[in-house]
């Protein structure tokens, strides 16, 4: 009996496997942003949060709240702030033709490096300054690659 490679047509398998890839690509850099975070009880910051809230469903459970104490409330924050800076960055016109590769976070400083590809544009001009803005201290690392041509790479590899 032979058995041939099975060739992937259904697009959401490959959005599956790219996802996984991804989630195991950035699992080491997530715990390593964990064990570098702040780790001062979440009780020691104030926190304007909506998890920090005690409202119903704003992650009072003990599994969230036993993750604050061990992060500090401070790399949660971070992250947010992180996570609403990314999506502001998600949601200009020009960003999915762009030579943005992704970013690589820093909890524990509030921080973020923007990988890019080729030369320094308007939007990330403008990526740089929003950052600013928010007091994210953003630095950019240049990628010999776009997302684009990774993408086509990994549609290759399928």
């Amino acid at each position: 009996m032979r058995l041939d490679p099975v060739k992937e047509t259904n697009p959401r398998g490959r959005l599956r496997a790219r996802t996984a890839l991804a989630l195991v690509a950035l699992l080491p850099l997530t715990a390593f942003a964990t064990q570098v975070g702040d780790t001062a009880p979440a009780a020691a910051v104030t926190s304007r949060a909506p998890w920090a809230s005690g409202q119903p469903g704003a992650g009072n459970d003990p599994i969230t709240a036993e993750f604050i104490r061990t992060v500090g409330a401070r790399t949660i924050d971070n992250q947010e702030a992180l996570s609403n800076f990314r999506a502001w960055m998600l949601k200009r016109p020009d960003f999915a033709a762009s030579g943005y590769v992704g970013t690589i976070d820093d909890l524990a400083h509030k921080a973020t490096t923007i990988m890019w590809y080729g030369p320094r544009t308007s939007l990330l001009s403008a990526i740089l300054h929003e950052g600013a803005q928010r007091g994210i201290a953003v630095s950019v690392q240049p990628r010999a690659h776009s997302l684009q041509q990774i993408d086509a790479a990994i549609d290759a590899i399928w």
